[in-house]
């Protein structure tokens, strides 16, 4: 059983993400922070590499392209829908974090934090609640923030 202590801990290196993130989302442009959200979807694909999502997930990008062809969303649409509904809370949770990235080409900033939400509860269903784990995490996904365009 964690001590009252560790959870309190545990939960001010997530309220410090928090805080970052709705810090540097406000900054932003609408399609900056679709390009972060994105940026830190591409990363959990790589540590999370589920078969159905696996190569949907890079080509999100393309839906939101005038050019590209209308069957083939349709079918990374039904991936992703699939996704959402499949039995496991990593995969599900991608799901809907992947559908609200190819449901809109930009972000609100309440979408983007709509996308803090899906980090952390992916963070839940992965990581211990030790504070190492969690500072690690967020490290790795951290990195979006620089790489923001």
């Amino acid at each position: 059983m964690r001590s009252a202590s560790n959870e309190n801990t545990w939960h001010l290196v997530v309220n410090n993400f928090r805080n970052q993130c709705q810090f540097k989302m406000q900054s932003l442009k609408p399609y900056e922070r679709w390009n972060w959200a994105f940026s830190i979807l591409l990363k959990l694909n790589k540590i999370y590499p589920f078969e159905l999502l696996e190569h949907v997930i890079p080509d999100i990008v393309y839906i939101h392209n005038d050019d590209f062809n209308d069957e083939l969303t349709a079918v990374l649409k039904d991936d992703i829908l699939q996704a959402k509904y499949e039995y496991g809370f990593t995969i599900s949770e991608m799901g809907e974090f992947a559908e609200l990235l190819a449901n809109n080409e930009y972000l609100t900033f309440d979408q983007s934090l709509q996308v803090f939400e899906h980090i952390v509860n992916i963070g839940n269903y992965n990581y211990s609640n030790s504070i190492e784990s969690w500072e690690e995490y967020f490290k790795d996904l951290n990195i979006a923030f620089d790489n923001i365009d």
